[in-house]
Formats: C-alpha cells, sequence, structure tokens
C-alpha cells in the first residue's frame, strides 16, 4: 500500500508542477489543470500523447546547442 501512495503521491507533485507551468496559458484554471494531469497521465503511462510541448524553457536552449534539434515554438 505505501508503493500506491507514494505514486500517487509523485502524480499530485508533478500535476501541481506543470498546471502552475501551465496556469496563464489557457482561458480558465480548469483548463490548465486537465492539461497538466493529462500530461502526467500520458507520460507516467509511457504512451507517448501529448497536447504540447513540456521541455521548461531553459532547456530548450541547451537541447538546441547540443543535438542541433530545432523545436518549434
Amino acid at each position: 500500500m505505501e508503493e500506491v501512495r507514494t505514486y500517487l503521491f509523485i502524480v499530485l507533485l508533478a500535476t501541481l508542477s506543470i498546471f502552475l507551468f501551465l496556469l496563464g496559458d489557457y482561458d480558465s484554471v480548469f483548463e490548465s489543470l486537465t492539461h497538466a494531469f493529462f500530461q502526467v497521465a500520458s507520460i507516467s503511462s509511457t504512451t507517448g500523447l501529448s497536447i504540447r510541448h513540456y521541455i521548461h524553457p531553459m532547456l530548450k536552449y541547451v537541447t538546441k546547442q547540443q543535438t542541433n534539434i530545432y523545436i518549434k515554438e
């Protein structure tokens, strides 16, 4: 049972952090929360689905310079 609590805590923490990152991008708080939870569920289940690119802005520069991959903005 402790593993389930730990997993749910990680999902909740990841959802909260992505929610705070997306908060200003959508019209409502509920829409930001929905998109954040979808991203976390997609990443944790390894389905590969996504609504938007979730790389942190600081990592975009590193990714472009080190791998020569250009991310559409």
